[in-house]
């Protein structure tokens, strides 16, 4: 049996601790339950826009070089990603680095700075991702083809937003996204690595000392906002989609309903 320990602080954070006997490292991860599903029109875009800027500067490392000094002082690596259900943010260090490592996480999803010319900055580099997605069939493709099923829901835009979703996004909007949706107990902490680490007497009393509190004006009640942007039966009645390029290949996604995320029968699926 996978071998693991979960708890839920005061504070309505999850923490979930994975012991690993072979390693001298650790792994911290905050996963955030939202994504680009859970985003409004006015918001396309926020949650992975607001994941680049984070790094950009937070309240004890004002910006990315700083925050990049102190990770490589510990020879450490952060980084992050962003679906459409959950943002995570992680952090790889060596386990005797734990504690910096959990405040260098709660720097980024607590106190970062989201400064105007950050966010105008940012959403350049946003753009040309875009972009190159436009130029990559193969991803390009994928998309369209979720846009198409999911049709009038959350699940049915790109992660990252069109060009005009990202010109539109402020700060004010970012900071707005953030304190709807990054309080304590939407989060849950996934801490895996040196068995002697996270088995520690004291492991889950220092976790929380370090996220005893979150910063003002976060909300606290998530559940009826996201039920709120869900549907039953999000899939939608148009079946087929084609676009023309001047390329030498045909991309095709043939896609069917299959079976519930709990169904018994997904692993057969799944073979």
């Amino acid at each position: 049996m996978f071998n693991y320990q979960n708890k839920i602080l005061k504070n309505g954070l999850e923490v979930i601790a994975v012991p690993m006997p072979a390693l001298n490292s650790i792994t911290a991860l905050m996963l955030v339950n939202t994504g680009s599903r859970f985003e409004d029109k006015q918001f396309y875009g926020a949650a992975h826009l607001l994941e680049h800027l984070v790094f950009k500067g937070t309240k004890n490392y004002p910006d990315s070089q700083q925050l990049s000094i102190a990770l490589d002082e510990i020879g450490a690596n952060s980084n992050a990603f962003t679906s459409k259900e959950s943002t995570g943010y992680y952090v790889n260090a060596a386990s005797s680095h734990l504690p910096l490592s959990l405040k260098i996480l709660k720097e980024l999803v607590f106190h970062p700075l989201l400064r105007d010319q950050d966010v105008k900055q940012e959403k350049l580099v946003v753009a040309e991702e875009i972009k190159m997605y436009l130029d990559s069939p193969e991803d390009f493709v994928a998309d369209e083809f979720e846009q198409m099923v999911f049709k009038n829901t959350g699940l049915a835009h790109p992660i990252s937003g069109n060009l005009a979703d990202v010109s539109g996004l402020t700060a004010s909007k970012l900071r707005l996204f953030l304190n709807d949706w990054y309080g304590v107990n939407n989060m849950v902490l996934v801490i895996a690595g040196d068995a002697q680490v996270v088995q520690a007497k004291n492991f889950f009393a220092d976790v929380e000392a370090i996220f005893s509190q979150q910063p003002e004006g976060r909300k606290k009640e998530h559940a009826q906002h996201r039920k709120a942007l869900l549907c039953k039966n999000p899939v939608s009645t148009v079946k087929q989609l084609k676009f023309d390029h001047k390329t030498a290949q045909t991309h095709l996604v043939l896609g069917w309903s299959a079976l519930k995320r709990n169904d018994p029968q997904r692993y057969v699926l799944t073979v």
